[in-house]
C-alpha cells in the first residue's frame, strides 16, 4: 500500500498557497500560475468545478482519491448521499470503501486528540495563531472598509506600493506560523502515537482548516459530522460504472421506463441467446438467397461460404463489447450478372486451344522468353487441364483446381501488365513484343476476362457475406435486449444502454439535470478503460454539451449549480489495457480535451519502486531525465507517452544490494543481477537444443531466490513476495507446473464462488429473516447459522411460551418434565429464553428500519456487532470457530458485495438478486472466493489481472511475443477505427453530420465490416493492427510497474523474424535482427542475466545430480529441507469490532418514503415496515363505524330492505368474511392473485398451498393433498392411525370460489374481468422508484388536492409535515397490476382491508368513505403519477395524448367483490322471486369496486411537485 506519510516523501506544506485564508478572494482567475513539483494534487485541487488527475503507475492514485473524498466529506461538508465514487472492478471498489473508512476513522481519532489538546489553555497560540485565523464574513467588510477610508486620505499609488509590501511580509509570516504550527503537532502526536497519521498530507491540511476557520466551523461540530459521516458512509456509492448505472435506473424507473425486478446476468450468459438469434437469421438468409438468387446459392454452397453460426460469434461479441459503435453500411450491387459469366464460361469451353499449342513447347517457350525458373514456364502446360475443369465444372470449376492449376493461373495474372519500372514479370527483358502477342492469343485473353469475371463474383460473395454479417450482428444488438426483458433478465451492458437511451432522448436533459441534482458529486476512477456507453453516460450528466444560448439570468443559474457540482476524473492512459472487452482509451482522450488546462494534474512521483528500478523504466521507455523529448521509445499510443518520472523511495530493501560484498558473488552477479530490472534471457541455438524452456528456467530461478538465503526488509523472501506475470494463462500453468516440481508453493485465484460458501447462506437467511420477521421457519434459520449457532434444541425452548408459535409436541407432559429437570432450563432461564426470542425478532426488525433508512451496511454491521442471543457479538464469535477466519473472510467479502448492489436496489430486489447468485454460483473473478492473508505461495496471474497490485518481486512473461494482427484468415469482420480515422475527407463530413443528428458522443468509434478502402486493402485492419500493438506496449508498462524490488523479465529469442515488428521488446530494444540484446544506452542499467548460468547454478547447489547414488533417508531429509526452505511464515488475523471501533449514535439522512409513510403518522418501526412491504397496509382494518351508523336511515326503505334481502345471498359465515385477517392474510391474497395463472384453476391449489405454509396460515384453508401430507406427517411422528375423515376441504373450495367470483366480476373502467386479460397485456407487481425534488414537502400534496378537486372535498387528504429527520428523496412502491384494453392502460390495486360481515359494507358509497377514511385516494394518483410516467418513456407519442392512453385507477376489496349479473345467471329461472329481484340488481355497479378517472392536469401537477429539480 502506498504510504505518503513518510516524513521523507511530504513535502513543506507551508511553502503552498493557502486556498482558504482571507486574502483568498483577491486572487485572479485569468492568470493561472505555474505549478510547482512538489505540489500535491489531493491537497490543492477545489473542490468544486471539473478536475482530472492523471496519475502513473505507483504515485498515489488511491490514496490522492480517497483523500479529495475525506477533503469532500469534512472540508467542502458534503453529505456521504451526494457522493458517488466509481472504479474498475468490484474488488477495487471494496478496497476504496474500506480505505475511505479508514482514513475517516484515523482522522476522528485525530481530531479527538486535537480537541483535548484545545482544552488546555496553554496550548492556544500554539493551535490558533492570530495571523492564521480566519474571520467572519463580518469583519471582513469591516477591514474592507477601513481600508477603502484610507485609500480616500492617502495617495493611490503609494498605498498600492505599501499594501503589496505589507501582504509579501504577511504572507511570509503565514507561511512560517503554519510551518511552526505544524512541526509542534507533528511533534506531540509521537507521545500519542498519532504521528503516523499526523504527517499524512491530507491531515494536516484539514486540521489546518479546521484550526484556521475555527470561527465558523467549530471543532466540536467538526468531530460530530465526522462521527455522523462513518455512520453513515455506506450511503456514499462507491463501485463500479456499471453498478452505478443500475442504481440509477433503479432510482429513476420512472424516468427511464426501467422495469424492475430484472434478473442480472453475467455477460458471457447470453451466448445461448446471441447463438440462437444468429441462427434466425442465417436461415432465413440462406433461404432467401436459395429462392432469389439460386445460383449465387449454388456457388457458395459449392465453395463452403454458406457461414454457420460459429463464424460470426467473435464479431457478435465484439459488436457487443462496442455497442454503441455504429457499423458502416457496405454499397452491394443488388446482384452479379450470371448470364454474363455462364456466357463466356461456354465460350471458353468451345475452344480448341491450338492457338497455344507451340507453347506447349518448352523451348518455343524460351524462345519467346518465359524467364526460366518461373512458374509460366514450369506450369503452362496446366493451362490444358484447366480448360478441361471448366469445361466439366462450369461455375463451380474454382473449387476443383490443383496446385499447379492455381499456380499457372497466378502467374499469368502477374505477367499480365508491367509493373511501376516497366517491367514485366515471369518474362526476360526486352520481350515486349512476344508478351503483348501471348496475351493477344484468344485463349489467354478469354481466360484473363474469365479470370477477371471470377475477381467479380469473389468480390461479391465477400460483400455479400459482410453484409451478412453486419447484419446479424446489428439484428443480435436489437433483438438481445428484448428477449432477454421477456425472460426477466438483462445484463450490466445493456442496462447502460438503456440507462444512455433515456439520457439521449426526449427527457435526456431533464434526467441529467436530475441525477446531477442529487449527485453533485462524482469522482471518477480508472477512467481510462471506460467504454463507449459509461463515457456517454458521464459526459451526458456531468459534461453536457450546451445546446442553446443562455440568457444571463440562466448563466447566473448556472454558475451557482456549477459551483455545487464537483467532477473528478482520475486516470492513467498509459494503462489501458482492456480494448479486447470494450474498454477504450479514445474515449478518455476525448473527455480529457473538454477539460482546461488549469484544471489538468499529474502525479509523477512513484512510491512504490526504489529509485533504481524508476531510473531503469526512465531509460527503457527512453525518457532518462525530466528534460527528454516525447519520442518513439516512450510512445505508448496515439497522444500517449511514457513521463519521466521521479522516486520517492532512494533505499533498497533486497539484501543482495545493501551487504557490501555481495555485489561480486556468483550469485549475484549471473542468477540474481545486481540490477533491479534485469532481463533473464534465453538465446536461440538452431545448432543446440537446450533441456529447459522459459518455464522451467523461471521456476528455477524462483526456486534459487528462495533457498538462497536473502532477505526482504530484514525477512526471510517468502513465496507471496513474488508474482508471476503472463499475457497468456498457458505460460502460468506450464510455470506452476514446474514450481510444483520442485515444491515451491503457489497461490492462484480459488475457483470456489463466494456464493457457494457457508457465509452466503447464513447472510441470505439473515436478510430473509429481516424482511420477513413474522416468519418463524425463516428466524430459526439463522439462529442456527454459524452467525448465531444454535441449537436446534435451544431454539425449540426459546419458542416454547412464545405467543406467536408455540412448538408442536412442546407442551406434553413428557416434554415438561424433560425440560425440569435440565439444568439448562431452570425458571429463570425459561423467562430469559422466551425473553430472548422476542428480543431477537425486534432485533431484526431494528436490523430492517436500519436498511430503509441507511443502507444494507448500516443494517448489516448493528446485526452483527449486536446480539440478544450472543453477547460478545457475531464476529468475536465467528472469530472462536475453527474455521473462523475463513469464515470472517467471506463475510466480509458478501458484505462487500452487497454494498455495491445495495444503493441501486430495494430491499426485496437486493435479496432476490443475492438469492438468485447463490442457486447460480457465478464463477467470474469478481466472485471468486478471495484467499486469505495467512496463505502464501507465488502468486500467478495474467497482466490485466494483476492490475492495481504489487509485489516486490516480479517476473514478467510473454513480452516478446507477437501483438495480433488484425484480420488474418479472415476476408470479412468487424474492424475498429476513430471517425477522424475516415479514409477521405469527404466521408469523415458525413459521419460528423450523422453524428450530429443522433446526438452521439464526441468521440465516436465506428466498425468497418471490410478490411480496406477504396484505395488501400488493409486501411482499416492496419488501423486496428497498430492500436493492438500500442496496447500491447501498455500492458508491458502495467507489468513493468508492479514491481516494488526487482523486476525480471523473462525472454526466449525466436526462431525466426515472424511478426518481428509486432514484438514490443524487439520495438523498445530498435533491434535490427531476432535476437534480445541490450541496446548501448540500457547497458549499466539494465541488467542480463542468461539462462544456462542460471540453470548451472540451480544444478550445482538445489538440484540433485547424484539422485541415483543417493539413499533413501537421504532423499527424505533433502526433500524435506527443501519443503522447509520454501514453508511460509504465517500471522494470526486480528479482527476489530466496528463497535469498539467508533461508538455513536447514527445520523438520520436521505431516506425512502411510500403512500404508507406519507399518508399516516406512524411511529419509526411501523413506517420502516410499511415502506419495506406496502402490503401490509393493505391489510388494515378500516373502522368504518360512523359511516355504518349514518347509513342505518338509508337501510329502512322498502328499496334498501329488498337489496338487503338478497345481499343476504354472502352470509356472515362465508369465506370472505370470516378468512383470516392481519398482514399475513394480506400478503397471502396479494400472493394469489400475483402468482395464479387465471385461466388455469388446477393451478391454483399449489399457488396456494406454497402461500399458506409460507405465511403460516392455518391447514384448513390448503388442499386435500397438502393436509393429506402434513396429517400423515404428524400420525407417524404420534405412531397412530391416519383417518381420512379428519381431511376437511371446504374452506378450500370456499377459497377456490371466491377467487374465481373475483376474476370473472368486470371491472368498472373497463367492463373486463380479470379472467379475460390477455396474459401478454397485463404486468403484476410493477416496482417503481421516483425520484423527489430536494424541496419536496409532503404537505403540499394538500394544497395540490384543493387545487386541481375543489370540488371533490371527500378526496382530499391532509398530511402532517414529515419527519425532520428524514428527507425523502425517493418514492417507491408496487402497482399490483396494470393491464391495457383497448389502447388504454388501467391501474388496479387489491385491498384486503375487512369492512364488515355484509355485501352491504362494500358498496360503493360505503367504500369511497373507506377510501377517503384511508387516504387512497392519494395512493391512487401516486401509482397513476407512476403510469405516467413509464408510459411518457415507452410510448413515443404519448406526450400531449395522455387522455387517450392513460385509463382509470380502480381498487379491488378482495372482500367484497360480488357481481349480482353472474350470480342472476346462475340461479333456476323458477325461482320467480329471486329472478325479479336480481332483474331489479342487474343495473346496479358490482360490490366491492371503486374506480377513479383522475384528471390528467392533476397527474401532471403531482408529477411537478414529485419530480422536477430545483
Amino acid at each position: 500500500m502506498t504510504d505518503l506519510s513518510d516524513p521523507t516523501s511530504t513535502i513543506d506544506l507551508s511553502t503552498q498557497p493557502n486556498l482558504f485564508d482571507e486574502y483568498s478572494d483577491e486572487l485572479t482567475l485569468s492568470a493561472v500560475p505555474e505549478r510547482k513539483n512538489d505540489v500535491i494534487p489531493a491537497v490543492e485541487v477545489d473542490l468544486t468545478g471539473k478536475h482530472l488527475i492523471e496519475a502513473s503507475a505507483g504515485t498515489g492514485k488511491t490514496w490522492t482519491l480517497t483523500g479529495i473524498v475525506l477533503r469532500l466529506l469534512i472540508e467542502a461538508r458534503r453529505a456521504p448521499e451526494q457522493i458517488i465514487a466509481t472504479t474498475f472492478t468490484r474488488a477495487a471498489a471494496a478496497e476504496m470503501r474500506q480505505r475511505i473508512h479508514d482514513r475517516l476513522v484515523d482522522f476522528y481519532q485525530l481530531l479527538q486528540w486535537i480537541n483535548s489538546l484545545s482544552a488546555d489553555i496553554s496550548n492556544k497560540e500554539s493551535l490558533y495563531p492570530n495571523i492564521l485565523q480566519v474571520m467572519p464574513e463580518g469583519n471582513k467588510d469591516a477591514q474592507a472598509d477601513s481600508n477603502s477610508d484610507a485609500n480616500i486620505e492617502t495617495g493611490i499609488n503609494d498605498l498600492n506600493q505599501d499594501l503589496a509590501a505589507d501582504k509579501q511580509a504577511v504572507t511570509e509570516q503565514r507561511k512560517q506560523a503554519k510551518k511552526d504550527r505544524e512541526d509542534w503537532l507533528v511533534n506531540l502526536a509521537k507521545y500519542v502515537r498519532l504521528d503516523g497519521i499526523m504527517q499524512d498530507p491530507i491531515n494536516l491540511h484539514l486540521v489546518g482548516y479546521l484550526l484556521d476557520h475555527v470561527y465558523s466551523y467549530p471543532m466540536a461540530e467538526a468531530i460530530r459530522r465526522t462521527a455522523l459521516v462513518l455512520t453513515t458512509l455506506d450511503k456514499l456509492f462507491v463501485g463500479t460504472l456499471d453498478s452505478l448505472a443500475q442504481k440509477w435506473l433503479t432510482e429513476y424507473s420512472s424516468e427511464t421506463g426501467h422495469q424492475q425486478g430484472m434478473g442480472i446476468i453475467e455477460d458471457s450468459s447470453i451466448e445461448q441467446v446471441t447463438d440462437s438469434i444468429v441462427h434466425d437469421e442465417l436461415r432465413q438468409f440462406q433461404s432467401r438467397l436459395y429462392y432469389e438468387q439460386p445460383k449465387l446459392y449454388a456457388l457458395m454452397d459449392q465453395q463452403g461460404k454458406l457461414s454457420a453460426v460459429g463464424d460470426h460469434k467473435k464479431y457478435v461479441t465484439r459488436s457487443l463489447n462496442f455497442i454503441s459503435a455504429p457499423i458502416d453500411e457496405i454499397r452491394l450491387d443488388k446482384s452479379f450478372d450470371f448470364d454474363a459469366y455462364e456466357k463466356l464460361i461456354n465460350e471458353f469451353s468451345q475452344l480448341d486451344l491450338a492457338d497455344i499449342q507451340p507453347y506447349l513447347n518448352p523451348d518455343y517457350r524460351k524462345s519467346q522468353g518465359f524467364r526460366g525458373g518461373s512458374n509460366l514456364t514450369k506450369q503452362f502446360d496446366a493451362i490444358i487441364e484447366v480448360h478441361q475443369k471448366i469445361s466439366e465444372y462450369q461455375l463451380t470449376f474454382n473449387s476443383y483446381l490443383n496446385e499447379s492449376e492455381n499456380k499457372i493461373l497466378t502467374s499469368l495474372q502477374d505477367s499480365r501488365y508491367p509493373d511501376e519500372d516497366g517491367k514485366i514479370k515471369n518474362f526476360n527483358k526486352n520481350k515486349e513484343k512476344e508478351h503483348q502477342t501471348l496475351f493477344e492469343l484468344e485463349t489467354i485473353s478469354k481466360l484473363m476476362a474469365l479470370l477477371d469475371m471470377l475477381d467479380s463474383v469473389n468480390q461479391h460473395i465477400l460483400l455479400v457475406l459482410a453484409n451478412l454479417n453486419r447484419h446479424i450482428v446489428l439484428a443480435v444488438r436489437s433483438r438481445l435486449p428484448v428477449i432477454l426483458e421477456e425472460r426477466g433478465e438483462t445484463t450490466f451492458s445493456l442496462q447502460m444502454v438503456r440507462l444512455n437511451q433515456a439520457l439521449t432522448g426526449r427527457q435526456g436533459d431533464k434526467l441529467a439535470r436530475y441525477i446531477r441534482h442529487h449527485y453533485p458529486v462524482a469522482l471518477i476512477d480508472e477512467s481510462q478503460d471506460i467504454n463507449g456507453e459509461q463515457a456517454t453516460m458521464i459526459e451526458s450528466i456531468y459534461l453536457p454539451k450546451s445546446k442553446r444560448k443562455q440568457s444571463d439570468s440562466d448563466k447566473q443559474a448556472t454558475t451557482k449549480k456549477a459551483s455545487h457540482e464537483f467532477l473528478l476524473l482520475v486516470g492513467d492512459p498509459k494503462q489501458a489495457i482492456y480494448g479486447f472487452r470494450g474498454g477504450d482509451v479514445a474515449n478518455y482522450n476525448y473527455m480529457k480535451a473538454q477539460f482546461d488546462k488549469s484544471a489538468l494534474w499529474t502525479l509523477d512521483i512513484n512510491r512504490r519502486s526504489n529509485a533504481g528500478m524508476i531510473n531503469a523504466l526512465n531509460y527503457w521507455f527512453g525518457m532518462a531525465d525530466a528534460t527528454t523529448a516525447e519520442n518513439k521509445l516512450s510512445q505508448l499510443g496515439t497522444g500517449i507517452h511514457y513521463q519521466h518520472i521521479k522516486a520517492a523511495k532512494p533505499e533498497y530493501e533486497l539484501s543482495w544490494f545493501n551487504a557490501s560484498n555481495s555485489l561480486d558473488d556468483v550469485l549475484v552477479t549471473e542468477v540474481l543481477s545486481d540490477q533491479p530490472v534485469s532481463l533473464l534471457h534465453l538465446p536461440y541455438d538452431k545448432d543446440k537444443e537446450f533441456d529447459y524452456d522459459e518455464h522451467e528456467i523461471t521456476a528455477r530461478h524462483i526456486a534459487t531466490l528462495l533457498s538462497s538465503g536473502q532477505t526482504l526488509k530484514g525477512k526471510p523472501i517468502q513465496p507471496s513476495d513474488i508474482g508471476v506475470l503472463a499475457r497468456a494463462k498457458k505460460d502460468l500453468k506450464r510455470v506452476e507446473d514446474e514450481l510444483v516440481k520442485l515444491n515451491v508453493p503457489t497461490l492462484t485465484t480459488s475457483d470456489v464462488s463466494i456464493f457457494e460458501t457457508i457465509m452466503a447462506e447464513d447472510v441470505a437467511a439473515l436478510l430473509s429473516a429481516m424482511l420477513y420477521p413474522y416468519r418463524h421457519d425463516m428466524i430459526n434459520r439463522v439462529l442456527t447459522s454459524h452467525l448465531y449457532g444454535l441449537s436446534i434444541k435451544n431454539i425449540k425452548a426459546m419458542m416454547t411460551d412464545h405467543e406467536s408459535g408455540i412448538t408442536e409436541g412442546s407442551s406434553t407432559p413428557s416434554a415438561r418434565s424433560n425440560k425440569s429437570n435440565s439444568k439448562e432450563f431452570s425458571a429463570n432461564e425459561a423467562a430469559d429464553t422466551k425473553k430472548s426470542y422476542q428480543d431477537f425478532i425486534t432485533y431484526l426488525k431494528e436490523g430492517a428500519q436500519r436498511w430503509q433508512h441507511f443502507g444494507i451496511l448500516s443494517a448489516l454491521h448493528y446485526l452483527l456487532d449486536k446480539s440478544p442471543v450472543q453477547p460478545q457479538g457475531v464476529w468475536q464469535a465467528l472469530a472462536a470457530h475453527p474455521e473462523g477466519d475463513r469464515h470472517i473472510m467471506d463475510l466480509r467479502h458478501v458484505m462487500d458485495i452487497l454494498a455495491q448492489y445495495g444503493l441501486g436496489m430495494g430491499e426485496y430486489e437486493l435479496l432476490a438478486w443475492f438469492r438468485q447468485h447463490i442457486d447460480a454460483a457465478p464463477n467470474s473473478d469478481w466472485a471468486k472466493q478471495y484467499p486469505l492473508p495467512t496463505e502464501s505461495g507465488v502468486q500467478l496471474m495474467t497482466i490485466h489481472k494483476s492490475k492495481g497490485l504489487e509485489f516486490p518481486i516480479v517476473y514478467v512473461l510473454g513480452m516478446g511475443d507477437a501483438s495480433r494482427k488484425s484480420g488474418n484468415k479472415e476476408d470479412y469482420g468487424l474492424y475498429l477505427y476513430n471517425a477522424q480515422q475516415a479514409p477521405s475527407a469527404l466521408v469523415r463530413q458525413s459521419i460528423e453530420v450523422q453524428q450530429s443528428t443522433d446526438n452521439q458522443s464526441g468521440n465516436q468509434r465506428r466498425f468497418s465490416p471490410l478490411q480496406g478502402s477504396t484505395t488501400d486493402e488493409g486501411y482499416y485492419t492496419d488501423i486496428e493492427t497498430q492500436e493492438g500493438f500500442d496496447e500491447i506496449r501498455r500492458l508491458g508498462y502495467v507489468a513493468f510497474t508492479r514491481a516494488s524490488e526487482q523486476l525480471y523479465v523473462v525472454l526466449r529469442d525466436p526462431s525466426n523474424k515472424t511478426g518481428f515488428e509486432l514484438k514490443p521488446v524487439f520495438y523498445w530494444f530498435e533491434s535490427p535482427e531476432a535476437k534480445f540484446e541490450l541496446p548501448d544506452r540500457l547497458k549499466g542499467i539494465v541488467g542480463m542475466l542468461r539462462g544456462h548460468k542460471v540453470n548451472e547454478f540451480y544444478d550445482n547447489n538445489y538440484a540433485s545430480n547424484d539422485a541415483n547414488s543417493a539413499g533413501i533417508n537421504d532423499n527424505v531429509q533433502m526433500t524435506a529441507t527443501k519443503s522447509n526452505a520454501h514453508k511460509p511464515t504465517t500471522e494470526a488475523i486480528e479482527y476489530a469490532p466496528f463497535a469498539e471501533v467508533m461508538k455513536t449514535n447514527y445520523f438520520y439522512g436521505w431516506a425512502k418514503t411510500s403512500f404508507t409513510a406519507l399518508a399516516r403518522q406512524l411511529d419509526e418501526s411501523t413506517q420502516a415496515m410499511a415502506i419495506v412491504d406496502e402490503r401490509i397496509d393493505d391489510a388494515i382494518d378500516i373502522d368504518m363505524t360512523e359511516s355504518s351508523v349514518s347509513d342505518i336511515s338509508l337501510l329502512n326503505n322498502d328499496e334498501s330492505s329488498k337489496q338487503d334481502s338478497e345481499l343476504s345471498l354472502k352470509s356472515e359465515d362465508d369465506i370472505r368474511f370470516t378468512f383470516v385477517k392481519g398482514a399475513n392474510a394480506g400478503t397471502f391474497l396479494h400472493e394469489i392473485f400475483e402468482q395464479i395463472d387465471f385461466t388455469n384453476k388446477a393451478q391454483w391449489p399449489q399457488v396456494i398451498d406454497r402461500a399458506i405454509s409460507s405465511y403460516q396460515l392455518p391447514l384448513i384453508y390448503s388442499s386435500a393433498e397438502q393436509q393429506s401430507r402434513r396429517s400423515q406427517g404428524k400420525k407417524q411422528r404420534n405412531s397412530d392411525g391416519f383417518d381420512l375423515e379428519s381431511i376437511d376441504t371446504t374452506k378450500h373450495e370456499a377459497l377456490v370460489n371466491w377467487i374465481e367470483e373475483v376474476l370473472n366480476a368486470p371491472l368498472l373502467a373497463s367492463n373486463q374481468p380479470l379472467i379475460a386479460l390477455d396474459k401478454g397485456k397485463r404486468f403484476a407487481e410493477l416496482e417503481f422508484n421516483m425520484g423527489l425534488s430536494e424541496n419536496f414537502k409532503a404537505q403540499d400534496i394538500s394544497k395540490l388536492f384543493q387545487q386541481y378537486l375543489p370540488d371533490e372535498t371527500d378526496k382530499h387528504v391532509t398530511l402532517v409535515p414529515q419527519n425532520k429527520a428524514h428527507l425523502y428523496r425517493y418514492l417507491r412502491g408496487e402497482i399490483d397490476l396494470v393491464y391495457e384494453h383497448a389502447g388504454k392502460y388501467y391501474v388496479v390495486d387489491y385491498k384486503s382491508n375487512f369492512l364488515g360481515n355484509s355485501l352491504s359494507d362494500y358498496n360503493e358509497d360505503t367504500l369511497k368513505k373507506a377510501m377517503s377514511k384511508a387516504g387512497y385516494w392519494l395512493q391512487a394518483a401516486i401509482y397513476q403519477v407512476a403510469l405516467h410516467r413509464f408510459l411518457a418513456m415507452r410510448i413515443s407519442d404519448y406526450t400531449g395524448n395522455e387522455d387517450k392512453y392513460l385509463g382509470a385507477v380502480e381498487y379491488v376489496f378482495l372482500r367484497g367483490v360480488y357481481d349480482p349479473n353472474a350470480q342472476a345467471a346462475t340461479m333456476p329461472t323458477s325461482q320467480d322471486r329471486v329472478q325479479s329481484n336480481h332483474d331489479s340488481l342487474s343495473d346496479k355497479s358490482c360490490y366491492g369496486l371503486v374506480t377513479w378517472d383522475i384528471p390528467i392536469d392533476f397527474i401532471k401537477g403531482l408529477d411537478a411537485l414529485f419530480g422536477l429539480p430545483d
